[in-house]
């Protein structure tokens, strides 16, 4: 009998599990057709609005990777979190922010401004990490922004350069991402940690190497960058340079000492990402 009732327990448990899943991946469908009304339904049903489907995506996530700006928006109106990850340890906003979109990365910022609070599980080092000045959350700001002038007050007043929000991201990331060089240039010299890695193992190098900005590569090699660096998919900067096929890049960080021989998690070398050896 215990071991009927016990096999009943486990059925249920496995039928919710499949149902819960069945609603995610409904959803999944609505996000691909843009169905405002259809993502509504499938949450009133019960999805989750940051649960993963049966393919390890939470919705917000699926929606950036599918480039969905309709749903996007409707899922941020919604409560959907741009720091939570998927199967594979990818966020939307990691996602966004590799992809070099910077209208949406801008977007999913200003979601988590709002938001405030950062979830523990994901956001370890806002457990650990504490910004040492009060003036360091809005450096990082200016640079997204691009309000120079208030960036170099804050400079002056001895802001903290080093300060680090929730996706461990610096000032100098921002700046190496959105391509500010004047930016750049003023956080080096003031100290900036040019070697500071994201979350997702991200340096200014590598950002500035996925969006082609050689004028910021060049002064992040000058400023002595490690340039075998790797990410969390063990990717480096030269990799990313010859992905995005810049010679010219690829060529700097050679000259400079790139190694050729290290392996992304993959197995692959640089050569497998498109560049050829000059």
């Amino acid at each position: 009998m215990k071991k009927l009732i016990f096999i009943g327990m486990v059925s249920l448990f496995l039928l919710s599990f499949t149902n819960s899943y069945e609603l995610q991946d409904r959803m999944l469908v609505e996000i691909d057709a843009q169905n405002i009304q259809g993502i509504g339904r499938v949450l009133a049903e019960g999805a989750d609005i940051n649960g993963l489907s049966s393919t390890g995506f939470t919705p917000l996530l699926y929606a950036v990777v599918r480039q969905k700006p309709i749903s996007i928006d409707y899922l941020l109106s919604q409560g959907a979190r741009p720091d939570f990850r998927g199967r594979s340890g990818l966020s939307p906003f990691s996602v966004a922010k590799s992809s070099g979109d910077d209208k949406l990365f801008k977007k999913l910022y200003a979601a988590l401004e709002t938001l405030g609070e950062v979830d523990p599980s994901m956001i370890e080092l806002e457990q650990r990490v504490a910004p040492s000045k009060k003036e360091s959350p809005t450096l990082i700001k200016c640079v997204i922004d691009d309000r120079f002038a208030e960036f170099s007050e804050l400079i002056v007043g001895g802001a903290d350069v080093n300060y680090t929000d929730s996706e461990k991201s610096s000032a100098l990331l921002y700046a190496a991402f959105f391509g500010r060089v004047d930016y750049v240039r003023v956080l080096v010299d003031s100290g900036a940690k040019v070697d500071q890695q994201d979350k997702d193992g991200y340096s200014a190098l590598m950002l500035a190497t996925v969006k082609g900005f050689l004028p910021i590569v060049e002064i992040l090699v000058e400023a002595d960058a490690n340039l075998n660096l790797k990410n969390s998919s063990g990717q480096t900067a030269l990799m990313f340079a010859a992905s995005i096929d810049r010679s010219d890049i690829v060529a700097l960080l050679i000259k400079s000492g790139a190694s050729l021989d290290i392996l992304d998690k993959d197995g692959f070398k640089f050569y497998s990402y498109g560049a050829k050896k000059d």
